[in-house]
C-alpha cells in the first residue's frame, strides 16, 4: 500500500506543475460563463417534454403544474389548518403554509388514493421562517417528490419570477432531514430545484440511510440550482456545522449548479463541508457548483464511500487541508484489530476538471488530504487495491498570490 500512496502523492504533484501552466483568465471566463451558457442538466433535459400548465384564471397567483404531477402549494400567507379538507393545498387559493402541511396533504391523498403520479410541491417566492427540522419520511421508489418555486418551468434557466427563502435565523438545526435508518434500501427520488436555504447551523439538507448497516440505504435524489448560504456556528448560538449537502448511506444523487457560499464554522471550523459523504455514500455526482468562502475542506468522503465523481467545479478560498480529503476512524491507529465497528477507507472516487482558487484563510492547499495513510487496510475493510483511493485529472489551480483582488 506504500507504494500506491506514494504514486498518488506524485501524480498530485505532477498534475499541480501541468495545471499550473493553464491557469489564465481566459480559461476562468469561459468556465464562468459554461454556468450560464451549458446550465441544462440530463435531469433537465428529461424533463423539458414535460408540460407545465399554469391557471391564471382565479387570480394573479399562477396554479402551475407539470402534465405528469399532482400539485400542491405553499405560500407565507397560506395555512395548513383544514389539512383534512381535500381541496386544502390543491391551489394558491387554499394553499398550505409550510413543508410538513404538505407532506400531510400527501399522505392524505395517498390514503384515499388519489395520488397516481408523481407529486410537485410548488412553493411561492417569499421567505419561510423555519427554525425546525423538516423531518421528510414521504416517498416512493416509482414516482418522483419535486420541490421547486410556484411557476417554474423546466428546461429553461431562471424561468420563475421569486426564489423561495427558508430561513432558519440562527437554528442549530439542519433545514431538511431525509430519514431513512428503519427502511429497506430504495430510491427516494427526492427532486429539488432553485430554492435558497440559509442561516442554519448543522447545515441545509440531510439524506440519511442507516449508519451502520449498508442495506438500509436510500439515493436517487436530485439537487439543481439550489443556493446554500450562511451554514455553520458563525451564524448560530450553538452547535456544529457539518455540511451543505450530509450523505449518509445515500447513493446515487446528482448535486449539480448548485452554490455554497460562506459554510463557516468559528469553533471546529473543519468540520463544514459543502458536501460530506458518509458511510457508503457512493456513485454519487457533484457537476458545475460554486463553492466558496468555507472553512472546512468543500469535500469529504468518510468510511466506504466510493465511485464519487466531483467534476467542473469552481472552489474559492474553500478548504482547511485539501480541496478533497479522505477520512475514517482508525481507532487510534489500531487498524481495527479488535474493533467491531471500525470505519473503512473510499476508493476510486474521481476529482477532475475543478477550477480550484486558494484554501479558506488565504493559503494554497493540497488538491486531496488523506488523514490516514493508506499504509494497511482494516482487517474489517474489503481492500480494493490496486484501485487508488482517488484519481485526478485536469484541475486548474489558481495559487493564492495570481488570485487577485
Amino acid at each position: 500500500m506504500n507504494h500506491l500512496f506514494n504514486y498518488r502523492r506524485n501524480y498530485q504533484s505532477l498534475n499541480l506543475m501541468n495545471n499550473r501552466n493553464k491557469t489564465t483568465f481566459k480559461l476562468f471566463c469561459v468556465l464562468i460563463l459554461s454556468f450560464f451558457l451549458f446550465d441544462i442538466s440530463a435531469q433537465e433535459l428529461n424533463n423539458q417534454s414535460l408540460d407545465v400548465n399554469c391557471d391564471t384564471s382565479s387570480n394573479q397567483d399562477q396554479n402551475c403544474c407539470s402534465s405528469d404531477a399532482i400539485c400542491y402549494y405553499i405560500a407565507p400567507e397560506g395555512s395548513d389548518d383544514n389539512i383534512e379538507d381535500v381541496t386544502t393545498g390543491r391551489s394558491y387559493q387554499t394553499a398550505l403554509k409550510t413543508l410538513e402541511g404538505a407532506q400531510m396533504a400527501i399522505l392524505r391523498d395517498w390514503e384515499l388514493g388519489i395520488i397516481l403520479e408523481n407529486i410537485e410541491v410548488r412553493i411561492k417566492g417569499g421567505t419561510y421562517f423555519q427554525k425546525e427540522q423538516i423531518a421528510w419520511t414521504t416517498h416512493w421508489p416509482d414516482r418522483v417528490i419535486r420541490f421547486m418555486p410556484a411557476d417554474y418551468k423546466f428546461g429553461s434557466w431562471g424561468s420563475f419570477s421569486d426564489s423561495p427563502v427558508f430561513d432558519g435565523k440562527g437554528s442549530n438545526n439542519a433545514w431538511f432531514w431525509l430519514n431513512t435508518r428503519q427502511s429497506a434500501g430504495a430510491n427516494t427520488n427526492l427532486q429539488f430545484y432553485y430554492l435558497e436555504v440559509k442561516n442554519y447551523v448543522r447545515g441545509a439538507l440531510v439524506f440519511e440511510g442507516h449508519p451502520e448497516y449498508q442495506k438500509r440505504w436510500n439515493g436517487n435524489n436530485y439537487l439543481y440550482g439550489m443556493s446554500f448560504h450562511n451554514l455553520g456556528n458563525k451564524y448560530g448560538s450553538e452547535g456544529t456545522g457539518y455540511a451543505g449537502v450530509f450523505l449518509v448511506n445515500s447513493r446515487s444523487n446528482t448535486i449539480r449548479n448548485c452554490h455554497f457560499v460562506n459554510l463557516i464554522n468559528s469553533t471546529e471550523p473543519g468540520n463544514i463541508h459543502a458536501v460530506y459523504m458518509k458511510s457508503w455514500s457512493s456513485n454519487n455526482l457533484i457537476k458545475e457548483n460554486r463553492m466558496e468562502n468555507i472553512s472546512g475542506d468543500p469535500i469529504r468522503v468518510r468510511h466506504g464511500s466510493n465511485d464519487n465523481d466531483i467534476r467542473a467545479n469552481i472552489m474559492k478560498r474553500t478548504g482547511s487541508d485539501g480541496f478533497f480529503s479522505n477520512w475514517y476512524d482508525d481507532y487510534e491507529g489500531k487498524c481495527g484489530a479488535g474493533y467491531c465497528n471500525q470505519e473503512c477507507p473510499s476508493w476510486r472516487n474521481w476529482f477532475r476538471y475543478n477550477t480550484l482558487h486558494c484554501g479558506f484563510d488565504g493559503k494554497d492547499i493540497p488538491v486531496f488530504y488523506y488523514h490516514r495513510k493508506p499504509d494497511c487496510v482494516p482487517s474489517a475493510c474489503v481492500d480494493h487495491s490496486p484501485n487508488a483511493f482517488l484519481e485526478t485529472a485536469s484541475n486548474t489551480i489558481i495559487e493564492c498570490s495570481d488570485e487577485g483582488p
